[in-house]
């Protein structure tokens, strides 16, 4: 094993290069490997990347746990973005409210 990183999304990066069928989640969808956690976090990296998100960013992110969510999370990392989870069931106003503030418009 090489030396470990800082940055999660680069450990997940690695571990799928050196055990790729390695469990990384089990969800209520089922389970998913490292090699297919770092392949839907690219896809979604280069979607965001595409929409303009990148170092300096804050994505808001009102998705239900799940593995989609964890590769989503990823994908805001490798773009140097940070994300702000927020949850599915607050009330739209709240929502609404804390998006706001993460653009700089509250």
């Amino acid at each position: 094993m090489t030396e470990p990183h800082a940055v999660i999304h680069a450990a997940v990066a690695q571990h799928a290069a050196e055990r790729p069928d390695a469990l990384a989640l089990i969800g209520n969808g089922g389970r998913l490997s490292y090699r297919q956690l770092d392949a839907a976090s690219d896809t979604y990296a280069a979607r965001l990347a595409e929409a303009g998100v990148g170092p300096g960013a804050t994505v808001p992110l009102v998705i239900p746990r799940s593995a989609r969510l964890a590769a989503i999370e990823l994908a805001v990392l490798k773009c140097g973005a940070a994300y702000a989870n927020l949850d599915p069931a607050w009330p739209a106003e709240r929502q609404r409210s804390i998006v706001a503030r993460i653009a700089g418009k509250a």
